[in-house]
């Protein structure tokens, strides 16, 4: 329950999205070491990058954001 809660406050739930990339930081390794990729790959990766910096931003107490950026 701790681990949930830290999860979803402060510093650590912009850091956990980026944690949870480990997938597509394997599979960018993979293409610049030259392994051939398909379209499905490369668009699977663009939705592990796009959801972690939509993860990562942090609504204010009035639900407005924070800052206008996220990890991204």
């Amino acid at each position: 329950a701790f681990l949930l809660k830290a999860l979803s406050i402060g510093k650590v739930s912009v850091v956990a999205p980026l944690v949870s990339l480990y997938g597509a930081v394997t599979t960018v390794l993979a293409i610049i070491s030259g392994r051939q990729v398909s379209w499905i790959i490369l668009s699977g990766l663009f939705l592990c990058i796009l959801g972690a910096c939509l993860a990562s931003i942090s609504p204010s107490h009035d639900g407005k954001r924070e800052s206008p950026a996220s990890v991204g």
